[in-house]
């Protein structure tokens, strides 16, 4: 059991410091000119309802949410990984 408790703490920690600068830098590229103009397809807004016209092609349907995961669960990954490694080879070596 002492292989479960062993550094839990900060383990928990760096995730959700890791988890909450991901959220917080996804959440302001909403406000960038860059996600504006995703937005706006040859000047005129794209509403965010889906449109019955306008059906989704079945390979957006099947790879966009492996997208979404990927960006949401990878990124923050990738980022507490490297960030742990750092802090091996900076703090605990010393």
């Amino acid at each position: 059991m002492n292989i479960l408790t062993h550094c839990c703490k900060q383990r928990t920690l760096w995730l959700v410091v890791t988890s909450l600068l991901v959220g917080a830098m996804l959440g302001l590229l909403t406000f960038t000119d860059w996600a504006e103009g995703l937005r706006v397809l040859d000047g005129t807004p794209i509403s965010t309802a889906p449109a019955e016209d306008a059906a989704m092609p079945a390979i957006h349907m099947f790879i966009a949410p492996f997208i979404k995961e990927f960006v949401l669960i990878g990124v923050p990954l990738a980022i507490a990984l490297f960030m742990g490694r750092l802090y091996k080879k900076l703090i605990v070596k010393r």
